[in-house]
């Protein structure tokens, strides 16, 4: 179990925002979540997280997840692996981000430097 959890962005914000400050105490802060959460709109989005993911990010840190956007956009601009090597013919690096763009399109789904 020693992962470290991974929260939204806002989430990663909302948790610094704590830290950050000089009296910062995680016991304390703890007991906040567990006896009443956080209902301020910065930061109600801690409570999503369990008791225990909490814990486990103040003890050995946590990840940011990308959005959905940026995973898109991180597979358009990389391209997938294949047998062990990189795409290297430029047609295939083309068919793939078509692919991509076609299937963002139909979904509905804009992300900039893909398909806006």
């Amino acid at each position: 179990m020693s992962d470290k959890v991974k929260l939204t962005k806002q989430q990663a914000a909302s948790l610094e925002s704590f830290t950050r400050l000089d009296s910062f105490n995680a016991d304390e802060f703890l007991i906040k979540f567990i006896s009443a959460g956080f209902y301020d709109p910065e930061n109600e989005c801690l409570n999503n997280l369990t008791a225990t993911q909490l814990a486990r990010c103040l003890l050995i840190g946590y990840e940011v997840a990308l959005s959905e956007e940026e995973q898109l956009l991180e597979a358009y601009k990389e391209c997938p692996v294949v047998n062990g090597g990189r795409w290297a013919q430029s047609e295939n690096v083309a068919a793939f981000r078509d692919g991509m763009t076609t299937a963002m399109n139909i979904l509905g789904k804009k992300v900039p430097g893909i398909n806006e």
